[in-house]
């Protein structure tokens, strides 16, 4: 048989061999003597798994220790490493179960892979993980092992906890909190969620009611149905958890975390509270049900003097609010002081951790602070009046109480601001005319403060001059067969300044695929190439600040000649420039997902136009697309 194997080893080598030959004439030299290494060190361990009762053909002595080695050691050993035990000599016994045992068993398959090294190669899926394994060697004088030789070595992948939330001496836990378990490596079977285990996996001390579940097969979730304030629980994970696979917990996990204490969870007014009430009530909203003598006595609102203020406390929401009362007005425009003690106790009995200290400002007296326009303003705008107050005002009162020279308020409308500081009224104002508003008394802040009466006045400035174009779009189209005109809105100006360009080909197709012309940063602006065809100066006559609508002619009288134009107003930019063509015919044209439908028509009766050669550009088209109209169009 050892025959055999020898020939067998013999054949593998040289398959080696010949393989690494066959793949080295594809690779540069370096890599061939890679692969014929590779497949050299592949035939050693080949042979050395191969599963043998007796002797097995040994490998040169060189690569084997002198003294009596054994392996593998330490605590954390892979589940497939091999046991290997290298003997002074070789022994006369050549059964592998005979010399070497495990405890506990593990099935797998003996081979010698020199005269004085054996070798345990475990079977698949390998050694249990996390495991103390006992290994002994029987003794061997004639090998030079005169007495049994025992070692112990741990494999790896234990089963442990890595993680926990809370996490050990967490405090403050909240009160929907729910404890996850993260384990190493899968502890629940592969499974529906549903179907996995409701066996409880962590105790707790005292007892928490809820229920647990895994959310995978490492990851454990218990949710508690309620978490009482101020406890510290105990929670273990007991030894003796078993994996899915294999492996135990070896020892309890345990930890522990402190849930909520009562707590101050907000106040209103808020710190630096601008404009309160001079009846202005505390808000205190706790986490959970408070002693209600403790907070009384723990909870003062001070004056600057440093007087408290006195009042009284109101309950609910199962005594988690408390308002507080003054019972005395509130002196106007002053700060006052909200402290708040720290160890206020819970009706659980609990502490709170931290105080709060915050300050509020009441109303002061209500005036007017500010107006647009502003009082004697000589040059106002001619749209709005608009009133700021000093205090938030009760917006109901203003009704009625506010007048405008010269306007009938009836047809003017007010709006307040978010804050009830400001009304604006959209009343418009004539140029050059001087106007007073007037605030009749009555009007109040929110808090019921009185405003006295007011009154400003100011004249509007004239109209800024200006000219621009009156038309629909910067983009249009005029008829081929009458004369162009041009309509424009002005005011306050003498004349008005045109320019007429042509458009060559290239600029025409580019403001059409961008639907205008391209933008330069001011002060550029984008000027057609070629020389104007026309520039002429359209005279305006209107009365001083009037808003006029005006005309005039883009060919100076008759039709424009067919083509393609730009048109610019005074010094051009926004709402001053057009761009359009003089055509004799239109196009209409309808789309859907996967047509495109055109009609070819005459510009003046709209009729449909015969032989018209009709061209198309643009996404899913066929560059060149075209195709010549029937009698329809």
């Amino acid at each position: 048989m050892r025959k055999r194997i020898d020939e067998g080893f013999g054949t593998f080598r040289a398959g080696a061999r010949a393989a690494g030959a066959a793949l080295g004439r594809a690779v540069r030299e370096r890599d061939r003597r890679l692969i014929l290494a590779s497949a050299a060190v592949f035939a050693v361990v080949v042979g050395a798994v191969i599963p043998w009762g007796g002797a097995m053909p040994s490998v040169p002595r060189s690569i084997e220790p002198n003294a009596f080695t054994v392996l593998p050691k330490g605590d954390d050993v892979p589940t497939l490493a091999p046991v290997k035990v290298t003997f002074k000599s070789a022994p006369t016994e050549r059964d592998g179960a005979k010399l070497i045992t495990l405890e506990p068993a593990a099935p797998g398959d003996y081979a010698w892979v020199g005269e004085r090294t054996l070798l345990f190669q475990p079977r698949f899926p390998g050694l249990l993980r996390g495991t103390q394994y006992t290994l002994s060697v029987a003794a061997a004088p004639d090998a030079g092992l005169a007495q049994p030789f025992i070692t112990q070595f741990t494999t790896a992948g234990a089963l442990t906890v890595q993680t926990v939330i809370p996490a050990d001496g967490d405090t403050e836990v909240p009160s929907g909190a729910q404890v996850l378990a993260q384990f190493s490596r899968s502890v629940a079977p592969l499974t529906l969620l549903r179907e996995m285990s409701s066996a409880p996996v962590i105790e707790f001390d005292p007892p928490l009611p809820g229920k647990g579940e895994w959310l995978n097969t490492s990851l454990y979730r218990f949710i508690p149905d309620a978490v009482p304030s101020v406890t510290t629980y105990k929670a273990r994970i007991r030894a003796g958890l078993t994996s899915a696979a294999d492996g135990v917990l070896k020892q309890d996990f345990a930890w522990t975390f402190t849930t909520y204490s009562p707590a101050l969870t907000s106040v209103y007014p808020e710190d630096q509270t601008q404009y309160a009430s001079l009846r202005q009530q505390v808000v205190l909203r706790f986490n959970l049900p408070m002693d209600k003598a403790s907070v009384t006595r723990g909870v003062q609102v001070k004056n600057p003097d440093g007087k408290t203020v006195p009042g009284a406390f109101a309950w609910s929401e199962k005594d988690t609010v408390a308002t507080f009362t003054p019972s005395v007005t509130l002196s106007r425009a002053t700060t006052y002081r909200l402290d708040v003690a720290s160890a206020l106790r819970s009706v659980a009995g609990g502490l709170t951790r931290v105080g709060r200290s915050s300050t509020f400002i009441t109303l002061g007296p209500p005036r007017v602070q500010s107006t647009s326009p502003e009082n004697g303003n000589k040059a106002a705008a001619r749209y709005g009046v608009a009133i700021t107050f000093s205090n938030p005002m009760n917006t109901k009162s203003i009704a009625g109480k506010v007048s405008i020279s010269g306007v009938d308020m009836s047809k003017v409308e007010s709006s307040w601001y978010s804050d009830d500081r400001t009304v604006y009224f959209s009343a418009v104002l004539k140029p050059r005319t001087s106007y007073t508003a007037k605030l009749a008394a009555g009007v109040t802040d929110r808090d019921g403060g009185p405003l006295d009466p007011y009154e400003f006045s100011f004249t509007t400035g004239a109209p800024d001059s200006y000219a621009t174009l009156f038309v629909p779009y910067r983009v249009g189209t005029y008829s081929a067969t009458v004369e162009p005109v041009l309509y424009f809105r002005a005011t306050n100006v003498p004349q008005v300044q045109f320019t007429l360009y042509p458009l060559t080909a290239s600029e025409k197709t580019s403001i059409l695929s961008a639907d205008g012309w391209p933008y330069l940063p001011p002060p550029q602006m984008w000027t057609p190439s070629s020389q104007p065809v026309r520039t002429w100066s359209q005279p305006v006559r209107a009365q001083e600040d009037a808003v006029i609508v005006g005309s005039t002619s883009l060919s100076g009288g008759g039709p424009l000649a067919k083509g393609d134009y730009f048109l610019r107003l005074g010094n051009g930019g926004y709402g001053n420039d057009l761009a359009f063509s003089v055509v004799d015919s239109v196009i209409v044209a309808k789309v859907s997902h996967n047509e495109l439908v055109a009609w070819a028509l005459d510009m003046n009766s709209g009729q449909p136009l015969r032989g018209v050669r009709v061209g198309a550009s643009g996404p899913g088209l066929a560059s060149g697309a075209a195709t010549v109209s029937d009698a329809n169009g």
